[in-house]
């Protein structure tokens, strides 16, 4: 019995070991197997990145846009004559477009901006192979001069634009022209007066603007509602018409021009020793100045058909030694009214001293008092009832 237990206890640890043993091995598989899991991902994780940092290199770099497009770009470049290559590409979203290139963004902002910036060299070296040297200048003088057209084009809608918002500012203004000159209409002056009021005021300004018809222009022209009327004699430029309305007892266009005899007659009548206007012109310029301002005179008078509110700004400065004389007569009336008491007891204005009295007060304020005032009741009351007859001074 004892042998036979011992037997079998012997058999039993050393299955124990043996179960150990196998999970060890077991565990240490499984760590390993994680260990490698783990290193796969973080393989798999990093060639990823380096596929997609390889691919945005690719897209950028000339070679691989060479190298994919090869095809499609012998086809456009050199199957084509140089005029059709020069109509088709006038920018970078053209040659994307004609290509079929992707992420166009970044193509245009770092490849193509490099060739239509002038180095027209760099890019067709790959993209056209074929190409030769006669056709790339005739292609860059091509692009140069639309570069030029275009420049040309923003000027003339910038000056466009403001003289349209010039003239909208006075738009309650009428302007009278004559032929050849540039005017633009505007909104009725009374949005209260029914529209057969306006319909009756037949009456219109032409705008003669010689212009090419071009596609940013037609733009601008169809956002502002003007209407073009082809002229017969040459079909690039046009008339174009704006119609401006107004009352019709306005009877503008029949006024005479101002002419240069008026404008000399009047300059010399203007006295040279008057004090310079806000803007620095002494009188004594325009006296001076000869035909050339005159003439500019004569333009800026009659052709602007309003006085700016500019010109109706002063600077109203007296002369220090004015001053004084002002303050010594001031002074001497005021010594004689109190001497001979001619002021009410009751009045507080206009009087430097103080009584030291309780003072009840009713204004009266009226507009415009002083431009108002009787001059000659005042000269009256003045001799007769203050027996202010000789001089102050």
């Amino acid at each position: 019995m004892h042998g036979g237990i011992g037997t079998g206890h012997g058999i039993d640890m050393h299955d124990y070991r043996n179960n150990q043993r196998q999970s060890k091995m077991t565990s240490n598989d499984r760590h390993e197997r994680y260990k490698t899991d783990c290193y796969k991902t973080k393989s798999a994780r990093h060639s990823s990145l380096q596929q997609n940092e390889e691919k945005k290199i690719e897209e950028v770099t000339f070679e691989n846009v060479w190298k994919k497009n090869i095809k499609v770009r012998r086809q456009f470049m050199c199957s084509n004559t140089p005029t059709i290559v020069v109509t088709h590409i006038k920018s970078p979203t053209a040659v994307i477009k004609l290509l079929g290139l992707k992420n166009s963004n970044v193509l245009s902002r770092k490849v193509l901006a490099h060739t239509f910036s002038g180095n027209f060299r760099a890019l067709f070296d790959h993209f056209a192979v074929d190409v030769n040297d006669q056709q790339l200048i005739q292609l860059a003088h091509k692009f140069n001069d639309s570069k030029n057209i275009e420049n040309e084009i923003k000027g003339t809608l910038e000056n466009y634009g403001s003289q349209i918002q010039e003239v909208k500012r006075f738009h309650k203004m009428p302007i009278v022209l004559k032929d050849n000159d540039i005017h633009i209409g505007v909104k009725p002056f009374d949005k209260n007066k029914s529209k057969l009021h306006f319909k009756q005021c037949g009456n219109y300004y032409t705008l003669l603007m010689n212009v090419q018809e071009t596609q940013m222009i037609r733009k601008a022209r169809e956002k502002l509602g003007i209407k073009l009327t082809r002229k017969e004699d040459d079909e690039n430029h046009h008339e174009i018409r704006f119609k401006v309305l107004y009352p019709s007892h306005w009877n503008w266009m029949k006024v005479a021009d101002i002419t240069k005899e008026e404008v000399i007659e009047s300059l010399r009548h203007l006295s040279p020793y008057k004090a310079q206007s806000p803007d620095n012109i002494h009188n004594q310029m325009l006296k001076n100045s000869g035909n050339v301002m005159i003439d500019s005179l004569v333009f800026l008078f009659f052709r602007m058909g309003y006085m700016p509110i500019e010109w109706k700004k002063a600077n109203i400065t007296n002369f220090i030694v004015s001053k004084l004389m002002k303050r010594i007569i001031t002074k001497r009336l005021m010594w004689w009214l109190n001497e001979k008491q001619l002021l009410h007891q009751t009045q507080a204005g206009l009087r430097s001293f103080d009584c030291n009295s309780v003072t009840y007060v009713v204004l009266l304020d009226i507009s415009a008092a002083y431009d108002s005032v009787w001059r000659n009741g005042l000269r009256y009351k003045i001799r007769n009832e203050f027996q202010l007859d000789g001089r102050l001074y």
